[in-house]
């Protein structure tokens, strides 16, 4: 599904006031590597994501590159993102966070759904702080 698609979808269950996330993990991440290329922030949401990595001890690097394979750091995030309404301090989202290993190109984390941004991002926080440290 296009992300035009998806923010369509999004309107039509905003009617309902459903809200969701969901939460894949395909490998494990390494502890020892948490280096992470991240594009220019685009939007409140994409800010806010990249804060959540630096919080959770993440060394966040700028990715002007836009190649698959970004230099210097072990992973790469992708992030998609519709705004769709207004929430309780914010803005409601349709997404994709998506943590890519750069030495493979798989994505090993991914979570997605509509939801609030300060939302997503505290989960996605969480999710990231529920992983193994070295």
């Amino acid at each position: 599904m296009g992300l035009a698609q998806a923010c369509f979808v999004g309107v039509l269950l905003f009617a309902c006031g459903c809200t969701h996330s969901e939460v894949k993990q395909s490998g494990a991440l390494d502890p020892g590597a948490r280096s992470i290329a991240v594009r220019a922030h685009k939007n409140a949401l994409s800010k806010a994501i990249a804060q959540t990595l630096a919080s959770a001890g993440w060394r966040v690097v700028a990715d002007r590159t836009g190649a698959d394979k970004a230099d210097g750091t072990r992973y790469r995030l992708l992030l998609t993102a519709c705004a769709i309404d207004y929430c309780h301090g914010g803005r409601i989202y349709i997404y994709e966070i998506a943590i890519v290993d750069n030495r493979t190109g798989s994505r090993v984390l991914e979570q997605s759904g509509r939801e609030c941004g300060h939302d997503i991002a505290r989960k996605f926080g969480d999710v990231l702080r529920a992983q193994p440290r070295s």
